[in-house]
Formats: structure tokens, sequence, C-alpha cells
């Protein structure tokens, strides 16, 4: 017969598959703790990375429609018919994206808050039946017929009442009329955007 062999294990082979097993076990415990810690710095990295993004965007956005309302306010105010219809129907085209980026919080409030000033010297006020109101104290009023393929801005326009845009409550009040219905505005596919 031949030689039998001891399947019995030493005391010192026990300590040593001990050791390799204690020390592979730390070594991925380790490696867990190391890929936590990089995660966690990846995680703050990727936040930075998104709001210097946003502020770049957002600063991009603000530089953008700045230049091109600069543009066109001269045509604007052109004497030439063809010219100033050119550039009320740029300025409706701007108003709607601009519109689009407060509705979906692209901009800080001052700016948001700016830009309807701004938009209210030029863009009428409708009431439910969206017709304009009249209103004497408007040189500058864009033409209605421009805002029919825009529903953004003719349901942030829609308003309850007129409001008097020389008394200075009552302009604020208008402000935040159009906010509160761009807002709760629910708008489809067709967003009325348009390139001139």
């Amino acid at each position: 017969m031949g030689e039998l062999t001891s399947s019995v294990i030493s005391s010192e082979e026990v300590r040593a598959i001990n050791w390799g097993i204690r020390t592979v076990l730390d070594a991925v415990e380790a490696s867990a703790y190391v890929a936590e810690v990089f995660g966690s710095i990846a995680l703050l990295v990727a936040a930075f990375a998104f709001l210097v993004s946003k502020n770049q965007l957002n600063f991009g956005v603000i530089t953008s429609c700045n230049d091109r309302f600069q543009r066109i306010v001269p045509w604007m105010e052109s004497r030439d018919r063809r010219e100033r219809r050119q550039g009320e129907r740029q300025y409706v085209d701007l108003c709607n994206e601009q519109l689009f980026y407060f509705r979906n919080n692209y901009l800080p409030r001052e700016v948001v808050e700016e830009w309807l000033d701004g938009m209210i010297e030029y863009l009428p006020q409708l009431d439910q039946d969206r017709k304009p109101y009249e209103d004497p104290n408007r040189t500058r009023m864009i033409d209605p017929v421009w805002l029919e393929d825009y529903p953004r801005i003719v349901q942030a326009f829609s308003v309850d009442h007129f409001y008097d845009l020389e008394n200075p409550e009552q302009r604020l009040l208008l402000i935040r009329r159009i906010r509160k219905n761009l807002r709760k505005a629910r708008f489809g596919y067709h967003s009325g955007c348009h390139s001139s």
C-alpha cells in the first residue's frame, strides 16, 4: 500500500492562512475606503463644474440677449415702416426666447424682472379674449398681430385687468402677474420660436 499523507495542517500553516485572509480582507476594505473617498471627491468636482457651467450659461444667455436687443432697438424705432416691422418681429422672437429662459429658471430673478420691465414697454397687455388693452401712454407698442404665433407671450401677457405702467406699484404688480402666468402656463410642442 501507498503511504498515507497527513491531512493535518500545522498551527503555523493555519496562522499563515489566517494572516493571508486578513491581509486580503484588509486590502479589500482599504480599497473600498479609497474608492469612497475618490467617489466623494469626484462628486464635489462634478457639482462645482456644474455650477461653473450654469453660471457661464447664464452669462452667455444674458450677453447674447442684450447684444441682440441693442441691434434690434434701432430697427424698432426706425421711421421706415418696413424696418420697424422687421425690428418688431425680431423683438417678439427675442422676447419669446427670454420668456423660455425665465420659465425654465435659467436666469437670476433680478435679470428676469429687469427684462420684464423692459418688455412691458413694448408688448401689449392682453385681456382674457387675447385683445390688447388700450394704453394711451404707450407709443412704442408692438403690433399684436406679431404675437399670434407666440403662445408663450400671449399666455404670459394675458391679464385680468389693465395695469397703469405710469404707476410704479401697478408696474411691479404687472411684472409679478407675468411671472405667475409663466409659472402656471403649459406649452405644447410648438413654442412659437421663429428665426428672422
